[in-house]
């Protein structure tokens, strides 16, 4: 038991949960924090999602350059605030880090 991968704290300090997500009959595994909604993609294996999570939050504990750092122009969809990171990937303003690239985010403008 003590060999069993688990996913380590979120970098804002937040709840990580494992979820198995059912999408059109095909089944995938997500990690995901429950403070700040960062999230990695769906992956066949939760092994794999959890080894995605936690190399994530150590990439962007350990001295993020600067050019890590996006600001991310925001626009509203129905009721979400949402914006583009750098690497294209369509980020909700609740988010702190891009689930796709790690950078970390920041919103211009006052919303």
């Amino acid at each position: 038991m003590s060999d069993e991968l688990k996913p380590v704290r979120c970098g804002c300090g937040g709840d990580v949960v494992v979820n198995r997500v059912n999408y059109e009959g095909f089944e995938d595994y997500e990690v995901h924090c429950a403070n700040c909604f960062i999230r990695t993609d769906g992956y066949n294996d939760e092994a794999e999602a959890i080894q995605a999570w936690n190399k994530a939050m150590s990439a962007k504990d350990i001295n993020v350059p600067n050019k890590n750092i996006v600001i991310v122009e925001p626009f509203t969809t129905d009721m979400n605030h949402v914006g583009y990171c750098k690497c294209g990937y369509l980020v909700n303003a609740e988010w702190k880090y891009c689930p796709s690239c790690s950078a970390k985010l920041e919103w211009s403008g006052n919303e």
